[in-house]
C-alpha cells in the first residue's frame, strides 16, 4: 500500500503532473521547503542542491520503478505472441522498455492522456532521461496535438542528443513512430444514446424541474490545473 501511495499520490501526482502541465517548482515551493523541516509521509517532488535528486526524490522514483515493473511482469505472463500491447499514459513512461527486455519482438504502443511539456520545463525534471528511454522502446508513440508530440521530438534531441524526424526516431537500432492522434468521441454511440427514451424521461424530468430557472453547469475535476478559480471569476463576471 505505501508503494502505491509513493508511486501514485507521489511521483505520478506530485511530479509528473505538474510539470507536464506546465506547473514548474516555484520560488515559493523552494521557500516552504527550507522553512519547514521534513515531515514522514509527506515528499519533496523536485531536486534539492547540485545533487539533481533527493532523498524523497529518490523514494518516490524507486516506486514508480517498482510499480512499472510489477506491471510489466504481469503483462509478459499473459501476452501471446502477436499480441498488441497498448500502453496508456503517464503513470507507465517506463513500461515499453521494460516489455522490450523482456521480449524483443513485443508490439508495443503508447498513448499518452496528457500534455508533454516543452524541452526546456521537461529537462528540469529529475529521472529524464530514463522515461524518454522507456518510452523510446514503443514502436508507436501517440501524442493529443502537433505541440505535444514536437516537444517530446525536442527533448529527445536536446537531452538525449539523437536526430529525429518529424514522425519516427531511430535510437538504438530501434524505430519509434510518432503520431498525433487525439481522443475523441464515438458519435454514433452518442447519437444513439440521446434517442433513447429514458433520455428523453430524464430531459423532460430536468426541464420541468428547472422551469423559469437558469441552471450553470459544470464538469470538473479538482486539480489545481483545470482552472476553476478563473472559472468561478468568469461566471461571476457573467453574472455582473
Amino acid at each position: 500500500r505505501t508503494r502505491l501511495r509513493l508511486f501514485y499520490s507521489g511521483y505520478c501526482k506530485r511530479v509528473l503532473w505538474p510539470l507536464f502541465h506546465s506547473r514548474p517548482p516555484t520560488t515559493r515551493d523552494v521557500v516552504a521547503r527550507a522553512r519547514q523541516p521534513p515531515i514522514q509521509g509527506q515528499f519533496c517532488p523536485f531536486y534539492k542542491g547540485d545533487d539533481d535528486e533527493s532523498a524523497d526524490t529518490r523514494q518516490l522514483w524507486q516506486a514508480y520503478v517498482s510499480v512499472n515493473r510489477a506491471y510489466a511482469d504481469v503483462v509478459h505472463d499473459v501476452a501471446e505472441e502477436g499480441d498488441l500491447i497498448w500502453i496508456q499514459d503517464y503513470h507507465f513512461m517506463l513500461l515499453p522498455q521494460m516489455l522490450r527486455a523482456l521480449d524483443t519482438d513485443a508490439k508495443l504502443g503508447f498513448f499518452l492522456h496528457v500534455p508533454f511539456p516543452s524541452s526546456e520545463l521537461y529537462r528540469m525534471l529529475p529521472y529524464r532521461e530514463e522515461i524518454l528511454h522507456g518510452l523510446l522502446a514503443a514502436d508507436l508513440l501517440g501524442f493529443q496535438t502537433y505541440d505535444y508530440a514536437r516537444h517530446f521530438l525536442s527533448s529527445c534531441e536536446i537531452i538525449l542528443g539523437i536526430e529525429t524526424s518529424p514522425d519516427r526516431i531511430e535510437h538504438d537500432g530501434h524505430q519509434t513512430r510518432v503520431c498525433v492522434c487525439p481522443v475523441g468521441i464515438e458519435p454514433e454511440a452518442v447519437r444513439t444514446r440521446a434517442k433513447q427514451t429514458s433520455t428523453t424521461v430524464a430531459i423532460q424530468r430536468l426541464e420541468s424541474q428547472l422551469s423559469g430557472r437558469t441552471l450553470v453547469l459544470g464538469v470538473d475535476t479538482l486539480d489545481p490545473t483545470k482552472g476553476l478559480v478563473h472559472k468561478f471569476l468568469a461566471i461571476e463576471e457573467l453574472f455582473n
